[in-house]
Order: structure tokens, then sequence, then C-alpha cells
């Protein structure tokens, strides 16, 4: 009998090992993509990428799943979605390599996956497309239309020499930064050998990360036909370190599985809700931890959390919700007590004023058997001891050497450093070089004549911009240029102010605005 008990013993232990086992085996991830902090510390949002170690979405978490810690302070959160409940469209640009090395049946298997992915779109989803090569090309703005933008695809042709990956991925960020800052969801998608070898471009793989990470846009990359396992790595690391996922897809079947997961994972980002307690915002950048479990499997990750200027929010004191009878017992207790002193004071408060007044008429009879009292006046031109101090010397504040003074500005002392704003150049025949200007601003242009910033290169004209310094900030406009000065990828038509990190396009030169 002992035996026949202990056969099915030994099946649920067994069953509850592989159980156990294939959890574990499936894994638990999670990516920080970004944080909003518009509405903090009452309302911050968290987007985490959750996945399992086969690529699949982990799916179904609710609040209890998760952990959110800002500089040391839990926060107390109020709610879980998911990018798909939301109801809000997703904005996707697609960077396509069509270099050399995606000719034939790489290309041919690249354009089918974009394909379907075009024709699975919803009906608030937007898709832009770029192609990289030699350069970098916009082949569709963003649109919803499957019919154009299927024939944009079509088009496609692998010809071009040399591999602009950083630069098209780079021109891929910058067309979501708008909607990354207006809250949209939004995502690159990257296809490619993973090679970079433009020898017109300084664009890196560092500037590819730090761009998406400032913009808060997660990158999928799909590492296709490379025999080079090292220019693959490129892709990986730029998959793994912007919140999004590198999918190798060594053959097509790879490719249309993998781009079915990454649309499934898209959906499925999570936008974690909380409040914080305690923390004041001051326009500085901390350090957020956040956790998710599911059974005993955890996965932690962290991200930098940048503050807007906030007051901190008093956490509310705990409590029981209610004492029960021993509370209404205490408050009776409470009132008796307080009766008994209130009649105390009562009967205490007359005793004392008829003290008082048997003392005051004490008084009275003595101040009437004292002689008068006759006061000296002071002599005519005679001054009291406050009149004769120096008029400087009355109510002087402290002036020791270890009092603060605190001056407004114009009163003196010497002016706070003034940042510099640097030009990075990443395109075109200066591309690796950088140009400073101060305070006192500078005219940019061709002609070392007529401008004091020279930017060497056909397209630029004589006298092409000028950037001025006004109220602590740089602005930058347009002077007359033939062809034009872009900022964010926009042509301005006034002076517009510059911001670190902004794009700037003028004639072959392109890159970056950085104020240090």
């Amino acid at each position: 009998m002992k035996k026949l008990f202990q056969f099915p013993a030994a099946l649920i232990i067994a069953a509850a090992f592989l159980l156990n086992f294939q959890s574990f085996s499936q894994g638990l991830n999670a990516r920080y993509i970004k944080t909003n902090t518009k509405e903090f510390p009452n309302n911050t949002v968290t987007a985490l990428l959750v996945y399992d170690n086969y690529g699949s979405a982990v799916k179904g978490l609710d609040k209890s799943a998760f952990t959110t810690i800002l500089d040391g302070k839990k926060g107390d959160i109020s709610g879980v979605s998911t990018m798909a409940s939301t109801g809000k469209g997703i904005y996707t640009v697609l960077c396509i390599d069509v270099s050399g090395s995606m000719r034939g049946k790489p290309m041919e298997d690249s354009k089918a996956a974009v394909l379907r992915y075009i024709n699975e779109l919803g009906d608030k989803d937007y898709v832009a497309i770029y192609s990289y090569g030699d350069g970098a090309d916009l082949v569709a703005d963003f649109s919803n239309d499957k019919g154009y933008l299927t024939g944009q695809v079509k088009k496609l042709t692998a010809k071009d020499q040399y591999t602009s990956l950083f630069y098209g991925a780079s021109k891929g960020i910058e067309k979501l930064k708008d909607k990354a800052k207006e809250d949209e969801a939004v995502n690159l998608v990257l296809i490619g050998d993973g090679n970079n070898d433009s020898p017109t471009d300084a664009y890196t793989i560092d500037d590819v990360i730090f761009k998406a990470k400032e913009a808060g846009v997660p990158v999928f990359t799909f590492g296709y036909t490379s025999s080079n396992k090292m220019a693959l790595q490129n892709l990986e690391k730029i998959g793994d370190e912007t919140g999004g996922r590198y999918y190798e897809s060594p053959n097509r079947e790879e490719l249309d599985n993998n781009f079915r997961k990454m649309r499934d994972n898209i959906h499925n980002i999570y936008l974690v809700a909380y409040k914080v307690y305690e923390l004041e915002g001051k326009g500085q950048e901390v350090n957020g931890i956040f956790t998710v479990k599911q059974g005993q499997l955890t996965s932690e990750v962290s991200g930098k959390v940048k503050l807007p200027a906030a007051k901190a929010s008093a956490k509310p004191e705990d409590g029981d919700g209610g004492l029960g009878i021993w509370g209404l017992v205490l408050g009776v207790g409470v009132l008796v007590l307080a009766g008994g002193v209130l009649v105390f004071v009562i009967m205490n408060g007359k005793k004392k004023k008829r003290l008082a007044e048997a003392t005051e008429r004490e008084l009275e009879a003595l101040r009437a058997a004292e002689p008068p009292v006759v006061r000296d006046e002071p002599a005519p031109g005679r001054r009291t001891a406050v009149e004769e101090l120096p008029p400087t010397m009355v109510e002087m504040p402290d002036q020791s050497p270890d009092a603060t003074v605190i001056m407004r500005p114009g009163a003196g002392g010497s002016a706070a450093g003034t940042a510099r704003l640097v030009l990075e150049v990443k395109i075109g025949p200066l591309a690796g070089k950088e140009f400073a200007v101060t305070a006192a601003g500078a005219v940019i242009g061709r002609s070392p004549q007529e401008a004091t910033l020279v930017l060497a290169e056909p397209g630029v004209s004589k006298k092409h911009a000028r950037v001025s310094f006004r109220d602590g900030r740089y602005f930058i406009e347009d002077l007359g240029s033939s062809n034009g000065v872009f900022v964010n990828m926009k042509r301005i038509t006034h002076a517009v102010e510059i911001t670190d990190g902004n794009s700037f396009k003028m004639g072959g030169c392109e890159g970056y605005f950085r104020i240090r």
C-alpha cells in the first residue's frame, strides 16, 4: 500500500519540478524605455518592455508585479496599462539598408517582411521610411496609406557603395523626436547587416544610442545576411541599450517570425503610473530602479529620469481605518478628563481673581501714602545717549566677515560663466570637426571676409546664418542663404532658440548643437 502512495507522490514532485524548470527556462527580462514626468510627482509614468527568453512578450501583468523607485523613494503605483490598451496609434520609422551587400535575396526578403508589417497596420498607426547606404533618404513621410507605403517600398533597390548605418539611424530618431515629445507611442525599426563604412560621415554608435535614449525612442534591430559577426554587434548594442530588442534573422523565416514578435512586444509595452512622495523636483537627473516580478522570477532594470521643478508631495499618515469600541472608550475618557480640567481651571481662575483684587487694594493704599516724585528734565541742547551716537551706528546690521551678502544682478561682482555653443559636424567634408561659439555670437558662412565662423563647404552661403546670445539663451537665424538653415530637420523662417542636442543642416554640413 505504501508503494502505491509513493508513486503518485513522486509524479506530483516531478510535475512540480518540470513546471518550475519551464518557468525559469522561459525567463523574465525587462527593458527601460523612458519616464514621463510632466505631471510629477502626482502622476509619473514609466514605459517598460517585458519579454521572456524566447523574445516573446510577457502579458497579463498587473500593478502588483511592478515596483518603482526614484532617487530612493518608492512609488505608489496607481495603475498599469499597455500600449495597445491606450487606444492610441503607433508611429514607426523603418530604416532599410540599400547598400550593395544587401543586393538580391537579402533585399527581397527585407522588403517582404516590411510589406507584411505595413499590411497589418492599425487604423491609427503611421509609418515613415528611410533608406540608408551612401547617405540617408526619406522614402516616405508619415502615412497610414498602405497603398502608398507599399509602392514606395517596392521601388527600393540595393545599389549603394557604402553603408551609413549610424547616419540612417540618427535620421530616423530625428524623425520621431517631435512625436515622442507629444507623448505618442514611437519606435524605430533598423534592418541591415550591421556594417558602417561611409567615409563621409562622423556619426558613431554612441551618437545613435545617446539620441535614442534622450528622445525615448526604443530601437528594434534586425541583423540579416552578414558574414561579419562583428558588424552585427553594432545592431545588437543599439537594440539592447535603447530599450528595444535585437533580432538575429539569418533567413526569411526567422525575419518574418521576429517581425511578428516585435509587433507583439511593441503593443505590450507596459505603462506604469505612480505617485512619488517626499521627492522635490529641481530639474535634476535621478536614478530610477524598476522591478518586475512574475511568480518566482524577477527582473530589475535602471534608467536616468529627469525631474521637472515641482514641490515634494507629503506622504499620508498610516492608519488602521478606525479604532472600533476601544476608540469610543478612549474618546469618552478624553471628554471626561477635559471636562474635569475645565472645571478646575474655572474654579482656580475665580480664586486668583479674588487674590488679585485684594492685592490691588493694598497697593492703592501704599501709593496714597508716598510723597510725589519730581523728575529732572534735560537741559536745552543736551543730547541723549542714543542721539550722541553717529548716524551710521544706529541700528546697524551685522557686518562681521562671516556674514553672507546676497547681491542682485548688476550690483557688482563677477558675472556667472556662460556655457559655450558647440557645432559638432557629422556629415560633409568637415565631418568630425567642432566649432565653438561664445556669448559674443557669430556669423556662420563660407567667406572668411564676411563670416566669423567659417564652414568651407560649397553648399554654405558666404553669409549663411547668425548665432546670437540673449537672456541666457542661444538663437540662430537664416541670413537669406541659398540652401536654408534646418533645425531638427525643419527649415527655419525666423530666429529660433537652440537647445542642447538640436540637429542642424547648413548646405552640406550636418550635425548637432551642443551646449557645454
